[in-house]
């Protein structure tokens, strides 16, 4: 006899239940044939056949015979006794020999009872296959059931029971609760069914509606755009916005939200109150560029061509951006490194975004942070305001019509804080390429990828950036130009531009390079060339105004005289007659003194139009040692005098007792212009040394160094713009930090040629260079 392992199925007695003939095969070793006796045994695990063994089973199997074998692989066994397993064993090679004896049932199941029962639920499965397109062919199978057996055996692949419950059908000797648990069960499971009939009637039914439901809308978009083709006058502002949203590439969350708003704009009509408001987002929603913009491959020599021809100088700026484009290159990405240009005004930081942008063949948008107190400024207002409106990136966005422009911040610095938030803050998420890609304006209220957008900050000073936004960005200083510089960028630039703007073509006015040369030297004082530029535009309208006159004046004596001509006039600026074009007075510049004094000490200062000369003077006066301090110092510069006096007593003891017996005043002119810093330590130090010493330090010497306490000269920032400052005064001789030395690549060369730079770590050394100590 075979013995065929099962498992998850209803084997009782009547069952007649299917099984694959390769199935059959693999788990007995025997090939099936009709009228075959076999064993069932219940495994209790869902387990390989070489996976099992001794007590993988449970005690109670049933027995069988194979009714019929077909063509189609398939084999069906009528299920018969209930048996005992007494022994069973599972050998090497897989295969199980079983010892078993016939468990007998508890025959208390009433015929007549059976017979009424087992109507009732063949009754009940025809009712409910009528349901089915299958249900006309069921009835004839339903028909041929005899007794619960068959029904369970048929019903075994589609019940929902465990194994363990399976088999407690089969462990039951009583026939007649045997009969009630597969009654109970098939009626479960009969209910089972027919709410998922239901529920899938209902389901098709929704579906039918929505197919219909589509199919009509399809119909009316076709019939409404054959008649918006026809007569496209007549299309209203509202249909125009519903085409538009239509063909956007706006993303479906972006989508969802004008549809929500046109539906309710549809609703309330064109005489509700909030029409304007909701025709205003939908319109900025579909103006918006949501098409993400493909790269285009720049090439390096061609932006340096562009960043060339338009801006003179800024040789380190210039390098920087052509590192950025091709990072951006060999990336892919369409944006890098936030930049932020800190430098004095004029120097070209706004400007240089333009040529950036047309270098990477970008758009352009510039948007203004100066005197932003509001943080709806970046994020924009909600809705619910009256008068509500986008904030200044989505704003600019859509004024540049593509989803990658470069976008200038200009002025970050100036940005205020009030009780309407911080806008600083909000600039966080715009400059932080991990969140800017769902940037969500609260107008919009949809999230916008900034990712693409080429960010690019100004500033006139770090020191009111907030500290986290100063660490998104890449900082790029732009030093001051030097007056060679600004004379090619007059003469390339300043110049033409002033002529074109007024009218005066280059062959009617003449201006020397000696007369630009005293334009820059007396009449601006500046690190940038913004001033420059209104003195250009100054002589050019000085110059059209000359011209005018002596055309006018030709045309006159043409008519008195009848000659057949008038010679074209021509304006030649000299620096001869330079001051009969300018309307103001030359600029008194700040030169180095011509003697020398001792106590009186040339300094070097940053500010924030460049750098600047500044004097150290010092007195002593009869008195009891008080120290008096004047000048519009800060705290930091108060300190370093401080320093410097208790310096100077350590370092000359023998001059002490001058300090106790007079007062000691120290003086930094402009009075009337704030100062502060550690840099004018080593300015303050020498000063007080000449003047206890009585040796003069020359005017045309300069220092600049933080100093310390036990004498060390400290680092400074702002040198290149120092230096600058020095030449442009004077100076000859300059003494810095010896920690400095590697900012002087940053100067020019003829700032660098034109002076003695003398790199310093002690105040000795600087005291002992100018003869005050040995």
């Amino acid at each position: 006899m075979a013995v065929l392992p099962v498992h998850n199925i209803i084997a009782v007695p009547d069952a007649i239940i299917y099984l694959k003939s390769s199935m059959y095969q693999k788990l007995t070793g025997r090939y099936p044939k009709s009228d075959d006796r076999v064993t069932l045994i219940i495994t209790k695990e869902d387990m390989r056949k070489e996976e099992l063994k001794n007590d993988s089973f449970y005690p109670i199997g049933i027995t069988g015979i194979i009714n019929e074998v077909n063509e189609n692989g398939y084999l069906t066994i009528h299920l018969q006794n209930r048996v005992d397993i007494k022994e069973i064993t599972v050998f090497m090679d897989h295969s199980i020999d079983i010892v078993v004896e016939k468990r007998w049932d508890i025959e208390d199941l009433d015929p007549e009872y059976a017979e009424t029962r087992l109507a009732a639920l063949k009754k009940e499965i025809s009712k409910i296959s009528e349901d089915f397109q299958w249900g006309a062919g069921m009835s004839s199978i339903v028909d041929a059931w005899h007794n619960i057996g068959e029904i369970a055996g048929a019903f075994s692949p589609w019940v929902s029971l465990e194994n363990e419950e399976r088999y407690a059908i089969l462990a039951e000797d009583s026939q007649q609760k045997r009969f009630d648990m597969i009654e109970k069960m098939l009626y479960e499971n009969l209910e089972i069914i027919k709410v998922r009939a239901k529920a899938r009637t209902a389901q098709e039914e929704d579906y039918q509606k929505i197919y219909k439901e589509n199919a009509i809308k399809k119909q009316m978009e076709y019939l409404q755009k054959e008649l918006d083709d026809m007569h496209p006058e007549n299309v209203s502002d509202l249909r125009k916005l519903e085409i538009k949203l239509e063909e956007s590439e706006m993303n479906e969350t972006a989508r969802a939200e004008g549809r929500r708003v046109l539906n309710r704009l549809k609703s309330e009509g064109s005489s509700s109150a909030e029409t304007g408001m909701l025709t205003d987002y939908l319109e900025l929603l579909t103006a918006l560029p949501w098409k993400k913009e493909e790269g285009r491959v720049i090439g390096l020599d061609e932006a340096e061509k562009i960043l060339e021809a338009d801006h003179f100088g800024l040789e380190k700026v210039k390098k920087r951006i052509i590192e950025q484009i091709a990072v951006m290159q060999l990336t892919g990405k369409q944006a890098g490194s936030i930049l932020l240009f800190v430098g004095a005004p004029g120097t070209g930081k706004t400007s240089i975004g333009q040529s950036i942008a047309k270098a990477l063949g970008r758009e352009y948008v510039r948007v203004s942070l100066g005197g932003v107190r509001d943080e709806a400024d970046i994020r924009g207002h909600r809705r619910t305001y009256i008068g509500s409106m986008p904030g200044r990136i989505i704003d600019g966005i859509r004024k540049a019509g593509v989803s990658n422009p470069v976008m200038v911040l200009d002025e970050v610095d100036k940005l205020s804080q009030s009780y309407n938030g911080d806008p600083a803050s909000a600039l966080l998420e715009v400059l932080d390429p991990e969140q800017n890609f769902s940037f969500t304006d609260h107008y919009l209220n949809v999230p916008y990828d900034l990712s693409d957008v080429f960010f690019i900050c100004t500033a006139n000073t770090m020191d009111t950036i907030p500290e986290p936004l100063l660490n998104r960005m890449e900082v790029i200083p732009f030093q001051g130009y030097t007056p060679i510089e600004k004379m090619e960028i007059a003469k390339r630039h300043l110049l033409p531009k002033a002529m074109d703007a007024v009218g005066i073509s280059p062959d009617r006015l003449k201006i020397s390079d000696e007369t630009i040369d005293k334009v820059i030297s007396e009449y601006t004082r500046e690190a940038g060339v913004r001033g420059l530029k209104k003195r250009m535009d100054l002589l050019c309208r000085s110059a059209a105004v000359r011209l005018v006159r002596e055309e006018q004046q030709s045309v006159k004596e043409k008519q008195e005289a009848t000659e057949e001509s008038a010679q074209t006039s021509v304006i030649t600026i000299t620096p001869e007659n330079l001051s009969e074009y300018m309307d103001a007075h030359p600029i008194r510049q700040k030169n180095v003194r011509e003697t020398a004094k001792p106590g009186v000490v040339t300094g070097l200062a940053w500010t924030s139009v460049g750098g600047d000369i500044l004097y150290i003077e010092t007195m002593l006066t009869k008195g009891d040692g008080k120290v008096t301090i004047t000048g519009q110092l800060g705290d930091v510069m108060k300190e370093s005098a401080q320093i410097a006096v208790s310096l100077v007593k350590d370092m000359f003891p023998d001059k002490a007792e001058a300090f106790k017996t007079n007062d000691l005043h120290i003086h930094v002119p402009d009075g009337a212009t704030p100062k502060d810093g550690p840099s004018a330590g080593i300015t303050l130090t020498t000063a007080l040394a000449s003047l206890i010493s009585g040796v003069a330090v020359p005017p045309t010497v300069a220092m600049t160094g933080e100093v310390s306490l036990q004498g060390g000269v400290n680092p400074i920032g702002g040198l290149p713009e120092k230096l600058m400052a020095a030449q442009r005064s004077g100076v000859k001789k300059v003494f810095i930090p010896k920690d400095n030395v590697d900012d002087l690549k940053d100067v020019a060369e003829e700032v660098r040629g034109a002076l003695e730079i003398v790199p310093v770590s002690e105040t000795a050394e600087v005291l002992k260079a100018l003869g005050i100590c040995g």
